[in-house]
């Protein structure tokens, strides 16, 4: 057999490389092909799975093209066991390629767990003191460990260390689930870390967000209790196996696990930071050497949370950032702007007298005076304090995270030096898979402002804002970003945990929250923000033919369309109470809100049907949608045609949703939109509902220049008024501050949200033309159609897809003709569509006069005339 040139690389294992811990009887595989022949493609693989040299599957060779989201069919996995895996395929000429290797683990499966949960001595209050657990054991000299693993999850926010080293870089583990009913797990590999002789594990754990302030928010039932419970708590099962076949266990228990509170965490909280006193350092706690007899057992809890495993990237820090600037504002006050606004810690250097205490106060703005703004902080504190114990101190907080560009710092001794701060940023470490790049600096400025507010706001969940006192995961920012969100950055992996808490946090109708993990489902059925439920599945879909996701939910989403259609009046509701949020000065009314939305998801749902085979459904979710629409048509449509509400949303929604009654209204509904734009002197009215369907809805209506003039316009409100203010993120409001007024609502005003950044969406799908086609999940095949508009002179975009980079750029030359570059990755091809008012192109030196046609895997060159 001849030996294809292909090299298959990034294997995965639900969506991760080589991950441990997996709990799922079906894992996933995918993998992309490098291959730089034109038409490269795959025509069949064969995979086989073994564990410990025994074969558990072998699929033998399957005629099948697609490299993505293939299920596990072999013998039924166990618990907490290596697997090896290697995979081959066969490339367009019937060549097979080398093996190519990787692994995966599982976890606890079904497994129980040996150890118990255990707590320390906190009453179950917040700012408490951290509390730190210790464990001694032991590795006899004559066993030479073969493989360590250590389990473990915390009902709070812990770190793990083993002999004085952290085990994983990892921040604010477990996460932040619907503790309700479920906490996630970790999995962390020991093997390097441990020794013969004795041996300490060591875990310290805050309230996070368990039993943290968070925890607090928004209450209806009580001030003095959390909503999940207290106190946190821990627990931990360490697995040893050694050469010779035998195996340690050593779990979490109250007899000889000791625990202490008389760390230097004085206390640690999400809002309101945390409080470091070093005089109470303890060097050497989680060393074998450490006399722990001061120290008090740690006690036996019950906790009923499912344990599950750890299905999205973790938390981290991933850059740090260097100050720019150090000024006073008053005698005895420093203030630091790091030149960028984002979610994360600071980390200090300092030598300073014993009992010297240093406070850092964190914000997103400064006042006309050059004092910090926190007035937009609401109940959050969001303030470090560190006491210093007359030592060189490396410092940055533990178990708390903040939305700030500056610092300010009191108590500082003498003048602070730019190199005695960084701060570093954390954020879900997803992976990067979209690039933006064109000749408009300030369009630059506002796709990095969009990278940068998403990594400040997918810390574990989909969160509002990093600052304040809320950082909720709303649903309704959620699915209005989902989209762009997921060109940025691989979301798979994060998508799959965040809706398995947004279905756990459902009430007893079905109806969805309006934020999620939820507390006590004060809010729900919500439109625009309970679809989240459907439309981020939708896009989990779309770019990486996740099928799982939509059936894993699809009985609670099916029950939420039966819900509205059986709480609906002759199919119109009335269930928007946010509307379109924080529009200007345009509301569009809840039933138009509710009842487009309403029609939205059953439309996705007949799609989604249809995709996972569900046949009659689909016929029936088709048929709803079309009723409807009637019924929209009929309270909302005039009988000119023109929708009774003239607002941008209202025509937005009504052309994104296809419920325009015909042709005709559809075209008036259009010409409608423009001219209140055009009245508006070229601005958007749009709130959070709106605006990701603004410019790509101009340019699917004929209207493209007006989507570019829209995205290039500068004057308030528009999406670059913030960039010329000098905003390193997106707002949460388009008036969160202006020339006129200053700041906006103090109450609510974040300068980092993402909602608005969804015209990101708009740079990958339209400048770029890089669009998935709904036939196709996952970018096996998809679409090429790039507008060349608006002032630019060049756009370059990239998007990883699942199969590999696609590339879309291009660039204006003299005469109105125009270069453009695509590369489509091996085993997918691209449809590729030339806007209509290209008068011919010339592709690698043939000439075409086709506007739509399909290219294969490959690099190509096209000069077009216009």
């Amino acid at each position: 057999m001849k030996i294809s040139p292909s090299k298959l690389i990034n294997l995965k294992v639900n969506y991760f490389i080589a991950p441990i811990g997996i709990d799922e009887e079906k894992p996933r595989f995918s993998w992309q092909m490098s291959d730089r022949r034109q038409g490269a493609k795959q025509t069949a693989y064969q995979l086989q799975v073994e564990a410990a040299g025994n074969p558990v599957w072998d699929s033998g060779w399957i005629e099948f093209g697609n490299s993505i989201q293939i299920a596990y069919d072999g013998k039924a996995l166990h618990p907490q066991t290596p697997y090896l895996w290697r995979l081959r395929v066969k490339d367009m000429d019937g060549s097979e390629t080398a093996w190519s290797k990787s692994s995966f683990e599982t976890g606890f499966m079904l497994r129980k767990w040996t150890a118990s949960w255990i707590q320390g001595t906190n009453p179950g209050t917040t700012l408490q003191p951290a509390t730190y657990f210790r464990k001694d054991f032991t590795i006899a000299s004559g066993l030479k460990v073969r493989r360590a693993r250590l389990y473990a999850s915390a009902l709070g926010a812990y770190m793990t260390s083993v002999n004085g080293k952290p085990v994983s870089d990892n921040v604010l583990s477990p996460g932040w689930t619907d503790f309700h009913s479920r906490v996630q797990y970790q999995v962390y590999e020991l093997d390097k870390f441990l020794q013969k002789g004795g041996n300490t594990l060591g875990i310290v754990m805050g309230d996070g967000w368990y039993c943290g302030a968070i925890s607090y928010w928004c209450t209806h039932s009580s001030k003095e209790r959390p909503h999940f419970g207290l106190p946190p708590a821990i627990r931990a099962e360490l697995l040893v196996e050694y050469e010779d076949g035998s195996t340690t266990v050593i779990g979490s228990e109250p007899t000889t696990w000791r625990c202490s509170q008389g760390g230097p965490i004085r206390s640690s909280d999400l809002y309101h930071g945390e409080i470091y006193d070093a005089n109470m350092e303890m060097p050497g706690w989680d060393s074998p050497e450490f006399n722990d007899s001061g120290w008090n057992l740690s006690q036996f809890t019950s906790r009923t949370q499912r344990l599950v495993w750890t299905s999205a990237p973790p938390i981290r820090r991933y850059a740090s950032i260097n100050p720019v600037s150090v000024n006073s504002p008053r005698a005895g006050v420093q203030i630091i702007d790091f030149g960028q606004n984002m979610a994360g810690r600071e980390h200090f250097k300092l030598k300073a007298p014993t009992g010297t205490k240093v406070i850092v106060r964190h914000g997103e703005m400064l006042n006309p005076d050059g004092s910090l703004y926190v007035k937009n902080l609401g109940e959050a504190k969001a303030t470090t304090t560190y006491i210093s114990n007359g030592r060189k101190a490396d410092y940055s907080p533990s178990f708390t995270t903040y939305g700030f560009q500056f610092i300010e710092v009191v108590g500082w001794p003498g003048i602070i030096n730019l190199n005695d701060f960084v701060a570093e940023p954390i954020s879900s470490d997803n992976e990067r898979t979209g690039f933006f790049d064109c000749s408009n600096s300030l369009i630059n400025r506002l796709y990095e402002n969009v990278i940068w507010g998403q990594r400040s706001n997918y810390i574990d969940i989909p969160t509002d804002c990093p600052q304040r006192s809320e950082r909720q995961g709303w649903t309704g920012d959620a699915q209005a970003f989902v989209d762009a969100g997921s060109y940025n950055f691989h979301t798979g992996g994060f998508f799959n945990k965040w809706l398995a808490d947004l279905e756990s946090s459902r009430n007893a109708y079905g109806e969805y929250p309006v934020i999620a993990p939820t507390f006590d489902k004060w809010s729900s059925g919500v439109s625009g923000w309970a679809d989240a439920a459907i439309i981020c599945p939708w896009h989990m879909y779309l770019k990486y033919g996740d099928k799982t996701i939509l059936e894993r939910h699809y009985a609670a989403m099916r029950q939420w369309i039966l819900f509205q259609r059986d709480n609906s009046v002759g199919l119109i509701r009335k269930a928007s109470e946010y509307a379109d949020w924080l529009n200007m000065d345009a509301p569009t009314s809840e039933e138009l809100v509710s009842t487009a939305f309403f029609a939205y998801g059953t439309s996705l749902m007949a799609r989604i049907a249809s995709i996972i085979g569900k046949d009659q459904d689909a016929v029936e979710f088709r048929e709803l949608f079309v009723e409807i629409k009637k019924a929209y048509a009929g309270h909302f449509i005039s009988d000119k045609g023109l929708l009774i509400e003239e607002t941008q949303t209202a025509a937005l929604l009504t052309l994104k949703f296809e419920l325009a009654p015909d042709e005709k209204s559809r075209s008036k509904i259009i010409e409608s939109l423009a001219e209140d734009i055009m009245n508006r002197e070229m601005h958007l009215s749009t709130g959070f509902l709106g605006t990701p369907y603004l410019a790509p809805i101009l340019a699917d209506c004929g209207k493209p220049e007006m989507a570019f003039a829209l995205l290039e316009q500068t004057s308030f409100p528009s999406w670059l008024y913030p960039v010329t203010q000098g905003a390193t993120t997106i707002w949460e409001r388009w008036n969160s501050w202006t020339h006129k007024d200053g700041f906006g609502p103090e109450g609510m005003n974040s300068f980092n949200h993402y909602a608005y950044g969804a015209v990101a969406d708009f740079l990958y799908g339209y400048l770029g033309g890089i669009r998935p086609l709904e036939e196709e999940g996952g970018f096996r095949r998809f679409l090429l159609a790039p507008i060349f508009g608006g002032t630019l002179s060049y756009a370059s975009v990239e998007y990883r897809s699942e199969y590999g980079a696609i590339l879309s750029s291009w660039k204006k030359l003299k005469g109105g003709r125009i270069s453009w570059e695509i590369v489509v990755p091996p085993n997918s091809t691209a449809l590729v569509k030339m806007p209509c008012f290209v008068l011919s192109y010339d592709m690698d030196g043939i000439k075409d006069s086709l506007m739509e046609f399909e290219v294969p895997a490959g690099k190509y060159r096209f000069k077009i005339e216009m």
